[in-house]
């Protein structure tokens, strides 16, 4: 575990390293500078570190429980995020796009959610949770309505037939995603409980977070007020830590519950 706190304590201070350079990024008077566009790869970089934290724990254990196929889809969902991020950066950086919607980074993205929802089922079954008919139903109509209200208050996307198909298909789906995040979100501040609380609620301000960056991004970018490094970005940011955060909880709490059963047995 010691190196997992070194690479935390690490991760922490090029977070707060980011938030000064977003500050610096605000007062800049032009938006399209070199290091607006490196700021989308500091992002995915604490994406990318939570991922491959997940990933080497569940190697260095040989994780095959419940709780490896958690931290694999969980993992996976930030390693996702991130490759969409490079790729975003490769748009403004290389094909100098500085807004590259649709692009390959989207498909990515959308990765992102169901690596998520994938990940925190596992999550419950590893706390018990017991998946009943009541539960599918409760959860099916918090997504649906959740949707509803995503798609008509904050989206309201452009789905006219003179757009590609591949932007109304985008259009359609990342109100979806949104919705899926703040659905888990409530879900699992709702029936996790015990050892795996705190993690959980880690994870759940991720989720949230991401899901406002997402609907600011989407606004700001309909009515031409989005530049790279924005508010929107910072929030990307802060989901990212908070889930590599959540990830170093879970090692944490995983690596206490194997050492208790040990010293039992």
């Amino acid at each position: 575990m010691k190196i997992y706190r070194f690479i935390f304590v690490i991760v922490t201070l090029c977070f707060l390293a980011c938030l000064a350079w977003s500050v610096y990024l605000f007062f800049l008077p032009i938006k399209t500078t070199t290091g607006n566009y490196l700021f989308n790869v500091a992002v995915s970089f604490f994406f990318l570190v939570g991922g491959m934290l997940a990933w080497f724990y569940i190697y260095r254990c040989k994780l095959t429980c419940v709780f490896g196929k958690a931290m694999l889809w969980i993992g996976g969902a930030q390693i996702s995020y991130a490759i969409a991020g490079f790729f975003w950066a490769y748009y403004n950086l290389i094909l100098h796009i500085d807004i590259p919607y649709p692009s390959l980074a989207d498909v990515f993205y959308l990765l992102f959610p169901l690596g998520v929802a994938l990940g925190s089922l596992h999550l419950m079954e590893m706390a018990h949770v017991r998946i009943t008919h009541q539960g599918i139903r409760d959860s099916s109509i918090v997504i649906i309505t959740t949707y509803i209200c995503v798609f008509f208050l904050f989206y309201q996307p452009d789905l006219s037939s003179n757009l590609p198909w591949q932007t109304v298909v985008f259009n359609l789906f990342y109100p979806l995603t949104d919705a899926l995040l703040i659905s888990l979100a409530f879900i699992l501040i709702r029936v996790i409980r015990g050892s795996f609380l705190i993690p959980s609620l880690f994870l759940t301000m991720s989720l949230i977070v991401m899901s406002v960056g997402d609907m600011l991004f989407s606004y700001r970018n309909t009515h031409g007020l989005y530049w790279n490094g924005d508010i929107s970005d910072v929030l990307f940011l802060v989901s990212g830590y908070l889930m590599m955060s959540a990830i170093f909880l879970l090692v944490q709490t995983a690596e206490q519950i194997s050492k208790k059963r040990q010293i039992t047995t």
